[in-house]
């Protein structure tokens, strides 16, 4: 089992369920600072996914994926370099 924090996960889980619905207009980034830049694991292969400020485009949007699950594969080099631990569950 492989634990990556459920809310860097479901940044793509939101992005997904905002772009379904039609009449949500507003998507919140959390824990952003313009003198912080990286404080998010590089779980995905591209920063843009990340919800950095960077991450929002010249007209104030953010991407949504468009392939299969989350929409992207997630970055599993990174994640084993950086996990602290394992647990099987039988």
């Amino acid at each position: 089992m492989v634990f990556v924090s459920l809310n860097f996960l479901s940044v793509l889980t939101h992005r997904h369920c905002m772009a379904s619905i039609r009449n949500t207009n507003y998507y919140e980034l959390g824990l952003v600072h313009r003198k912080v830049p990286n404080n998010k694991p590089a779980i995905y292969g591209e920063r843009r996914l990340l919800d950095e400020l960077d991450s929002v485009d010249a007209s104030g949007c953010v991407a949504v994926p468009d392939g299969l699950g989350l929409g992207v594969p997630l970055d599993w080099e990174w994640i084993n370099a950086h996990k602290s631990g394992e647990t099987v569950f039988a």
